[in-house]
């Protein structure tokens, strides 16, 4: 079993991408949090997910903070070349994503010391 679990795992992880990493934060702000962390009202402090429900958030969100703005070519500087998108395009599609997440999300991955856009890693809205 818990070679299956690990399988649906990483093939979860596999899927995030720009187009549905808006649907992944929504998923994973539904997994309560750890049962070590603080308790949060009306949540349960057990998952049916277990140890991979507290991952795939840690990794959804590595995604969103660290992963989304350099698929997004929000780092780079304007080129001739047309393979990626360009910084202001990266931008605005990074401003549209991230005003989809709940604000406890956006907040926590604005204040990330791993999210870094531009040259002075600061998001201006």
């Amino acid at each position: 079993m818990d070679d299956l679990c690990e399988y649906a795992y990483e093939a979860c992880t596999r899927s995030i991408t720009v187009d549905n990493i808006t649907q992944w934060v929504e998923f994973i702000d539904t997994i309560p949090p750890h049962p070590d962390g603080p308790p949060v009202a009306g949540l349960p402090t057990t998952s049916v997910f277990g140890s991979y429900g507290q991952r795939l958030r840690a990794d959804t969100f590595n995604y969103l903070v660290t992963t989304l703005p350099n698929v997004l070519g929000v780092n780079q500087q304007p080129s001739a070349q047309q393979d990626s998108p360009q910084p202001h395009e990266g931008r605005d599609v990074l401003l549209e994503i991230y005003s989809c997440v709940p604000f406890e999300i956006f907040k926590a991955a604005v204040e990330s010391p791993t999210f870094q856009i531009g040259t002075f890693g600061v998001f201006v809205i």
